[in-house]
């Protein structure tokens, strides 16, 4: 992660720092420059992104960085009458749409950008020694299965 820091540390010039340095999206970050909408779609790319930090790395998705070739290009931040509403959005889609449960991986934060008048949100989360995590509602789920000796990949659809 490039923010090494605890979530309730991170202010506007960190995030700025960001920018100004061109740091540029890895393993352990990702930037977005507006949060997931309601679509299904929306919702999810939104959780392939989360369950694939928990079964990676970890790492933080930041919402309200601009990006372009996976280059942070600006600090935009988001618009929102109701943060904390925002946030109960992604963490009930988060803990309804990947199972198992992501419990105690996942902290989301918002950050206050008070040059801007606006905010950034960051989701942070931990590496799971408990992988896989899987998505949950209407997807086609790739997974390994064990079966004796032998490991394969099979499609499971999902109609949930």
């Amino acid at each position: 992660m490039v923010l090494n820091k605890p979530l309730e540390s991170i202010q506007e010039s960190d995030l700025q720092a960001l920018v100004d340095n061109q740091v540029t999206e890895r393993k352990t970050t990702e930037y977005k420059e507006a949060l997931p909408g309601n679509a299904d779609g929306d919702k999810k790319e939104f959780l392939a992104d989360v369950s694939s930090f928990a079964n990676a790395s970890g790492g933080d998705l930041i919402y309200g960085i601009k990006e372009q070739s996976g280059i942070s290009i600006e600090l935009s931040g988001l618009e929102l009458s109701n943060v904390d509403a925002e946030i109960l959005r992604l963490e009930s889609c988060i803990q309804t749409g990947i199972a198992p449960r992501l419990f105690k991986l996942v902290e989301t934060y918002p950050v206050a950008l008070p040059s801007k008048q606006r905010y950034a949100i960051i989701i942070r989360i931990r590496k799971s020694w408990t992988a896989p995590y899987l998505l949950t509602r209407g997807v086609r789920i790739v997974a390994l299965l064990h079966c004796g000796k032998n490991r394969s990949l099979r499609r499971i659809n999902s109609e949930n």
